[in-house]
């Protein structure tokens, strides 16, 4: 039972994330730039270096995360993607638990593979808290 509370909060979590990122970049209508990266392979190496490398004073509650996304959920956000098929996208971000929202700075990566640590600590869940 206490396994299945942690995937529903997992799920709403990412729910949450993806929601934060379509609005933010929505605002006034305007679209925000969103930084892109292309990869072969993403790496659980990669991604703690992405967060070691942009850090920046976070206000208490704020987490790293890595939030792991389907074409179509990138394409209903407005995120320009190529036209490779066979890939997978992934969202490196900063979430505010207190607010509930996605911190701008967010990059999106576009990868053909990742590796087995990385694909180990996402399981079966949508969303990695980085730590």
């Amino acid at each position: 039972m206490r396994g299945m509370n942690y995937v529903i909060t997992a799920v709403v979590l990412a729910g949450i994330v993806a929601a934060g990122i379509y609005f933010q970049r929505k605002k006034n209508g305007n679209y925000l730039p969103i930084a892109r990266k292309t990869m072969d392979k993403l790496s659980l190496f990669d991604v703690k270096e992405f967060f070691l490398q942009n850090t920046r004073p976070l206000a208490e509650g704020c987490k790293a995360v890595v939030l792991k996304m389907g074409r179509e959920q990138a394409q209903q956000m407005q995120i320009d993607l190529s036209e490779n098929t066979g890939v997978s996208y992934y969202i490196l971000a900063y979430y505010d638990e207190k607010q509930h929202k996605v911190l701008d700075g967010y990059t999106l990566v576009e990868t053909k593979a990742i590796d087995s640590h990385l694909a180990e600590a996402f399981g079966s869940k949508d969303m990695l808290i980085v730590e």
